[in-house]
């Protein structure tokens, strides 16, 4: 059978095929809040002398409470647009990206070595927006490693700084 059905509590509706398409007993979701904004995240750098082995990585966690939201709210949607400033890893206006998972920022960082300027791999930042317990969050989790250099040189390795512009619907499924 096809089509609308309601019955003992719930709704669904069933395609030609007989699929379920949409069912009540999945869950719904409901926008408790709606939230725009903006947040800057600074650069972040790690470094390292290759010739007496020092290092000195950047291993960094962070939560930042951005807005307070209904306490039942428990799932983020929307979306968020990235810029940095500068000639060097600038990623502006190249669309916006989906709020409702991790946004990995990877742009390959920037390693500094007596005076040159070298794009290199091993940096990259991850950004999470997620509620819980009454408030609205973006998680950073940024990890750096700079270039190993067999000279007597520290290289320094920066993830540029940047601005998450978001639209997010905040909510549960009910």
């Amino acid at each position: 059978m096809s089509g609308f059905i309601a019955e003992s509590g719930r709704m669904s509706i069933v395609n030609a095929s007989g699929e379920t398409v949409f069912d009540t007993d999945e869950g719904i979701f409901v926008v408790t809040n709606r939230v725009s904004g903006s947040v800057e995240m600074p650069a972040r750098s790690g470094s390292q002398n290759g010739f007496d082995g020092w290092n000195s990585p950047n291993n960094t966690e962070k939560n930042t409470l951005l807005a307070s939201v209904n306490a039942s709210a428990d799932t983020v949607r929307g979306t968020i647009s990235v810029s940095t400033v500068g000639n060097e890893g600038n990623i502006s206006g190249l669309g916006r990206f989906n709020a409702g998972g991790s946004y990995m920022h990877y742009q390959g960082g920037i390693t500094s070595t007596g005076g040159r300027v070298n794009h290199v791999v091993g940096s990259m930042a991850v950004y999470t927006f997620y509620a819980s317990s009454g408030g609205l969050y973006i998680n950073e989790r940024v990890i750096i490693q700079a270039d190993f250099s067999f000279a007597d040189v520290v290289t320094t390795t920066t993830i540029l700084k940047s601005t998450y512009n978001y639209d997010l619907f905040v909510g549960t499924f009910v």
